[in-house]
């Protein structure tokens, strides 16, 4: 697997790279639950709802935060979701996905209180939008790992051994010092990484 970014202290090297087997977020422990619905892709959560409509009367009985989902599929998927204006600028290749919502009961219980109120709401709305977030990383597979290999050379033969001293993977979003995948692999990264790489 090819490094995207390398940096150097003495004789070990931080490799950072794709993460090509990512689990998907929403076998994750989520607030939300998605409902998509699309022709092509199995997306977001599994649901009974078999259009739009079946959601929309349900919602009719049951009190819940809801937020859109929409898709932009050109050369790879993406998601968003916006609250007062549609998020894509292109009409031929986006569209409305389906939704992403959490009930009020669900909320009682995630923030263990028995009152809905507005500030809880825009929390559990933030929430969703982190959810929509790391999927539509997930969905363009911006989702990384890293490496710290160790080099010795041989004083006999000259070769030169790689030795993996730590790796981990399943750092989302490419932002690499802000995801959490330098100060993981040690604070001494830090200053060592590309400029580029801390942007």
């Amino acid at each position: 697997m090819s490094a995207i970014q390398k940096a150097t202290i003495g004789n070990k090297e931080l490799r950072i790279m794709q993460d090509e087997d990512p689990s998907s977020p929403r076998e994750w422990d989520n607030l939300g639950t998605m409902v998509c619905w699309h022709g092509r892709y199995s997306l977001g959560d599994k649901h009974e709802f078999k259009t739009p409509q079946d959601f929309s009367e349900w919602l009719k009985e049951n009190k819940a935060v809801v937020l859109p989902i929409y898709m932009y599929d050109h050369s790879g998927i993406g998601i968003s979701t916006h609250n007062t204006e549609y998020p894509f600028n292109c009409p031929w290749d986006s569209g409305q996905l389906g939704y992403i919502y959490v009930t009020h009961d669900k909320i009682k219980e995630e923030f263990s209180t028995k009152r809905i109120t507005q500030e809880l709401i825009e929390k559990a709305k933030q929430q969703l939008l982190g959810e929509i977030e790391t999927y539509n990383q997930y969905l363009q597979n911006d989702i990384y790992g890293f490496a710290i290999i160790e080099k010795s050379t041989c004083d006999k033969c000259g070769l030169t051994k790689e030795t993996i001293l730590n790796s981990c993977y399943g750092f989302y979003g490419h932002n690499f010092k802000e995801n959490g995948l330098l100060e993981h692999a040690g604070n001494e990264w830090k200053d060592a990484m590309l400029e580029d790489v801390q942007q």
